[in-house]
C-alpha cells in the first residue's frame, strides 16, 4: 500500500541534497524527516551522534556534528564514503548488525535507520536500538511506525525515554526520543 503521506516532499525541496548525488526518499530519509532531524540538531547542539544505518542523513548530519556510522552493507558504506566532502566530520564502520566490538562511549544523539527491518528482508533493529538507549539520552528513531520499529521502541526506549516529538504520521516518520531524567 502507498504510503502517501511520506511523497510530500516537493513543497520541503533542499536543493542542498544535490552535491552529494543522493535522493530523498527510497531507503533514504524524506525531505521532511530530514527537516525534523535537522531542527533536532539545531535545537539539541550535538558534537557527536551516533548512526546507525549510512546513508544521506550520515552525509547531511555530519555537517552539523562528528557523526560514526554503522553500516551492516558494504556496498551502502561505500556509496557514502565516496560521497563523503572535505569538512564532513563522518567514520563509517562495518559491523555485523548485532555486536560493536571495542567501547562505544557515549554520545550526544542516536540516529537509528539500520539495518534494513525485517519487512524489508533484514536483520532488523533490535541491537541497533539497545545500543542507542544505552549510549545516547537523545534517540532519533527512522521508520518508527513499523510494527518491528515500534514493539522496539517499546521495549528498549518507552521505559527509561519520553516521545518527544513526531516528523508525521506515515510509516517512516521519525521518532525523537529523550531520557526521562537524562
Amino acid at each position: 500500500m502507498l504510503d502517501i503521506q511520506q511523497y510530500d516532499d516537493s513543497d520541503n525541496r533542499d536543493e542542498s541534497v544535490n552535491k552529494y548525488q543522493l535522493p530523498f526518499g527510497e531507503w533514504s530519509v524524506s525531505q521532511r524527516d530530514w527537516q525534523f532531524v535537522k531542527d533536532a540538531i539545531q535545537d539539541k547542539k550535538p558534537k557527536k551522534i551516533l548512526e546507525f544505518g549510512c546513508g544521506l542523513s550520515s552525509l547531511l548530519m555530519s555537517e552539523h556534528a562528528e557523526v560514526i556510522a554503522y553500516e551492516t552493507e558494504e556496498k551502502y558504506a561505500k556509496k557514502v564514503a565516496e560521497r563523503k566532502l572535505r569538512g564532513n566530520k563522518l567514520k563509517i564502520r562495518n559491523w555485523d548488525g548485532k555486536a560493536i566490538k571495542g567501547k562505544l562511549g557515549q554520545y550526544d544523539m542516536a540516529f537509528v535507520d539500520g539495518p534494513k527491518g525485517t519487512q524489508a528482508g533484514g536483520m532488523g533493529r533490535e541491537a541497533s536500538i539497545q545500543y542507542a538507549s544505552k549510549h545516547s539520552d537523545t534517540v532519533i528513531v527512522h521508520d518508527a511506525r513499523r510494527e518491528d520499529e515500534w514493539r522496539l521502541q517499546m521495549t528498549y526506549l518507552k521505559p527509561d525515554f519520553k516521545l518527544s516529538k513526531v516528523s508525521g504520521y506515515h510509516q517512516t516518520c521519525c521518532h525523537l526520543w529523550e531520557r526521562i531524567n537524562g
